[in-house]
């Protein structure tokens, strides 16, 4: 019997940031340092990030992780959303 993957909620950059308690500029400057995923695009004007990277981000700030930690962070987020 195959095993169900889990499917991720896709969230609107509003609904990013509400969670963040930050604006889109700062979710923007976050993601040009590295510290927050890129979005996934769903079309020209449609981009979503998956909610459970953007929970384990926010867990990783509050548990106080280091700006290069969050970094690595991403990186092994973004690498995951590649190799599946």
């Amino acid at each position: 019997m195959e095993r169900a993957r889990h499917i991720p909620r896709l969230l609107r950059g509003k609904e990013v940031d509400c969670l963040r308690g930050h604006g889109r500029t700062k979710r923007y400057e976050d993601i040009a340092a590295g510290v927050l995923v890129r979005p996934i695009a769903r079309g020209v004007r449609d981009k979503r990030y998956p909610e459970d990277e953007i929970q384990a981000l926010i867990a990783a700030e509050i548990r106080g992780e280091s700006v290069e930690q969050r970094r690595a962070h991403v990186e092994r987020l973004m690498t995951a959303r590649v190799s599946g």
